[in-house]
């Protein structure tokens, strides 16, 4: 909005909604730390990732992989700049791509993990790693469980509730997995993670609010505790350009909700 019209929409408002930040509601609770990562992707993640981009297809394991339209162009570039990808066959003999561990945003994660004493058993940190590709959230996982790391999931395939809340419960406890690795849309909702004060995350939606959502599963009232979250992106991807067109949503977002009460807000 214009800067002369903020006021009047504020007014317009006022009557509908009220609305009050974390902040002013727990004003004990440390302010989330957003961490920025920027990642290089391995030779052959970037390899696929510039051939997709150029030609809008990719070869892999002898078959072509393309698409037609500017939303799937994205979600695909969006899938390399996460890792390199590589071909199943699905029992109807339909192909599907799936996340390898050649992944420069792999490599930096555990790294992190290690320092936190999660990838040798040491301490009692805990972490949740978020990512909207399925693909993604069971390639880590596979990862970390090859490892010895005691790892729970969460995905849109985990339809039943009581699945659900036992890894929830399980997670809490302290006593069992040191790491959840959910999708971001299923798993950041309706849950509480607030053993973790460590978040990661693998990519982004287009929505600001998703990745708020998905963040809140540990920054929560229940414990007052530093929660700090990374934001693995692949340099010079498209992932440049979603995290610039996010940043203005949220901006618009603070903008019409909260510029009349708590003024200008400098984001990351």
């Amino acid at each position: 909005l214009r800067s002369d019209k903020k006021e009047e929409f504020s007014k317009h408002l006022a009557p509908y909604i009220l609305r009050r930040t974390k902040a002013e509601v727990l004003p004990d609770l440390p302010p989330k730390q957003i961490v920025p990562i920027w990642c290089s992707m391995t030779k052959k993640q970037k390899k696929q990732y510039d051939e997709f981009l150029e030609l809008a297809s990719v070869t892999i394991a002898g078959q072509q992989v393309s698409t037609t339209n500017i939303l799937a162009e994205y979600t695909r570039l969006m899938q390399f700049a996460n890792a390199a990808q590589d071909l199943i066959e699905l029992p109807d003999g339909s192909l599907k791509l799936t996340s390898t561990p050649e992944s420069g945003k792999l490599g930096v994660l555990l790294e992190k993990l290690e320092d936190l004493g999660i990838m040798d058993g040491e301490g009692d940190e805990q972490a949740v790693i978020f990512s909207q590709f399925t693909e993604m959230v069971d390639m880590v996982t596979r990862v970390l469980e090859d490892k010895g790391v005691k790892t729970l999931r969460i995905t849109g395939k985990d339809r039943k509730r009581g699945q659900r809340a036992a890894a929830q419960r399980e997670f809490q406890s302290g006593e069992g997995a040191r790491v959840m690795v959910m999708n971001t849309m299923a798993g950041g909702v309706s849950i509480t993670l607030d053993r973790a004060s460590h978040v990661f995350f693998l990519d982004e939606t287009w929505n600001p609010d998703d990745q708020e959502q998905a963040e809140d599963r540990c920054h929560r009232a229940s414990r007052i505790h530093q929660v700090t979250c990374y934001y693995l992106r692949s340099k010079d991807t498209i992932e440049q350009y979603k995290y610039e067109e996010v940043q203005k949503k949220s901006s618009a977002n603070w903008s019409v909700l909260d510029f009349k009460r708590l003024g200008e807000r400098v984001f990351n």
